[in-house]
């Protein structure tokens, strides 16, 4: 590792952390960005290589082994934040809690300054007339896919920045990719899996994601330069065994009481919300949502996320194209 590049105050831990295939030091997570090409063997040449970020505790990168993806043909590395959370804020709440405990994305957000609003807070804070309503703020959501994954690339940003002795980063041209997954569940009589009282399903896919060479560009605005994307999967879209969590899980935004999944606010239209009209199983369905969110079907999920993250040239990629 060049020593030029280790975060100041922090202890060095030395050349290789990744256990698990991730790398969970923030040494380490500055050194993809800040070395040269000459101090990394295996850096491409053929494409820009993306290093996925990951809260690992979510389960999210066994989705997308379970979706079909090959985790070491599409990304060049991987990186678990709630560790380097825990190493940059070592007196902070996540490194208070004892080793196997649950953390949170938003404590972590919090402690790094950033913040996440709740679809309690925005009913709240609601406005307008009759039954519709419209977001008075554009703080990224909790528990919405797209903007989970949006918070999840700006924290390891952050992180970068506060680890990196230079910035904006100096090294060559990486993409920092986030994937986030929103799941529900389907009534008893959908034939639950054996150990489960309901089958769980995929409802939403989110990803975010930047590139370095954009942070050198906008090195004090970059974060109004992360690219988003969101889907709300065609046959989930708001299932739920009690009624009247399903009737709040439904994602028409006409009605206080809606789940976050139509209130994404980190893509392009920030709060904006139009009139959607989509099928569901013959059923002709109008609803108010994003003007950002995708509506795919469960087949398209895994191509949709695939488009966004740079290919490998064909001869190394083997079968996939």
């Amino acid at each position: 590792m060049d020593p030029s590049i280790c975060a100041p105050g922090v202890p060095r831990r030395g050349e290789v952390t990744e256990r698990d295939g991730f790398i969970k030091d923030v040494n380490d997570l500055c050194a993809l960005v800040n070395q040269g090409i000459e101090h990394i063997p295996d850096f491409p040449r053929d494409h820009t290589p993306t290093i996925l970020s990951l809260w690992a505790a979510s389960g999210d990168e066994q989705r997308m082994k379970n979706a079909g993806i090959d985790m070491a043909q599409t990304f060049w590395r991987m990186v678990d934040i709630q560790p380097i959370a825990r190493q940059l804020r070592p007196s902070g709440v996540l490194a208070s809690k004892p080793a196997g405990s649950y953390h949170k994305l938003i404590e972590a957000s919090r402690e790094f300054g950033l913040r996440m609003t709740t679809q309690s807070e925005l009913d709240q804070v609601a406005v307008g007339a009759g039954q519709h309503f419209v977001r008075t703020e554009s703080f990224p959501v909790q528990h919405n896919a797209q903007d989970d994954a949006f918070n999840t690339v700006k924290l390891t940003v952050i992180m970068i920045k506060e680890g990196s002795p230079v910035w904006p980063p100096k090294g060559p041209n990486v993409r920092i990719f986030a994937v986030d997954f929103e799941g529900c569940v389907y009534p008893i009589h959908r034939y639950p899996v054996r150990g489960s009282k309901y089958p769980h399903y995929i409802s939403e896919w989110g990803f975010a994601y930047i590139d370095t060479d954009t942070i050198r560009a906008h090195p004090d605005d970059w974060h109004l330069y992360i690219t988003t994307g969101h889907a709300v999967v065609h046959e989930h879209y708001d299932h739920h065994p009690d009624f009247p969590t399903c009737r709040n899980m439904n994602i028409n935004d006409g009605r206080r009481a809606s789940y976050p999944r139509n209130n994404t606010s980190s893509g392009p239209s920030g709060t904006k919300k139009v009139l959607r009209i989509f099928d569901e199983q013959g059923t002709r369905l109008e609803v108010y949502m994003s003007p950002d969110t995708e509506i795919i079907r469960k087949r398209a999920c895994c191509a949709w996320l695939l488009r966004n993250i740079p290919k490998m040239a064909a001869s190394r990629q083997g079968s996939q194209t």
